[in-house]
């Protein structure tokens, strides 16, 4: 596990740093967490694990649900939704409309929360 994590996030077309996204260790542990940071590496937000992130860790099977926050104000969700066989997913981001944060921060949380997710199920059934 990547106790604390920092991933920046480029816009590959202008190599234009958009904002970056920092893991919180410890406070992760129970229930993830994660900061939205602006150009310049200042947190402007967080992503937070919502519902039963406890008993996610345990029960792996059941889906994750996160929310996105700017300035202490909620701005998105994105929801896993239970299925055998397929990925599916839902992400709401209608609230961050305008201001001074780019919306494809949004979709490079979603991006990195399936990415650690996968990564961490999968480290899990090959340790059986």
């Amino acid at each position: 596990m990547d106790w604390a994590g920092l991933f920046d996030v480029i816009d590959p077309a202008t190599n234009q740093k958009l904002g970056a996204l920092r893991r919180k260790g410890w406070r992760s542990f129970l229930r993830d967490e994660w900061h939205i940071l602006d150009v310049n590496d200042q947190q402007v937000g967080t992503i937070l694990e919502t519902g039963g992130a406890f008993l996610r860790r345990i029960f792996k099977f059941l889906p994750y649900t996160f929310s996105f926050s700017l300035n202490n104000q909620e701005v998105g969700t994105f929801i896993q939704k239970f299925s055998f066989f397929t990925y599916q997913a839902t992400m709401d981001i209608s609230a961050w409309q305008g201001g001074p944060f780019d919306r494809r921060l949004a979709f490079a949380c979603a991006l990195l929360l399936m990415a650690v997710e996968a990564k961490e199920d999968a480290s899990r059934w090959t340790a059986f």
